[in-house]
């Protein structure tokens, strides 16, 4: 099936050039202005990056396993004959 583009773009519009540029060129122009702008508002919606917040919570994760391991051994030695 063969789509004529230009007869489309004229019955709809009345006209396929702008400025005397196609409208293919008008139409690819568009496209890539609405990738740049959504590519814009997911890099804006970025949080942006804290290597001080970073490290406190690296570091209040690692107490946190540190805390739940000395937990597990302390249960562990409490019950030291079920493990036997």
């Amino acid at each position: 099936m063969n789509v004529n583009w230009d007869g489309l773009w004229y019955r709809i519009f009345g006209m396929t050039s702008w400025h005397g540029i196609a409208m293919g060129f008008w139409v690819g122009m568009v496209i890539v202005a609405l990738v740049v702008v959504g590519m814009n508002i997911v890099e804006w919606n970025f949080k942006k990056f804290d290597p001080e917040k970073h490290k406190q919570e690296e570091h209040e994760k690692l107490m946190k396993e540190h805390e739940l391991q000395k937990k597990h051994d302390e249960l562990r030695e409490k019950h030291a004959d079920l493990y036997k």
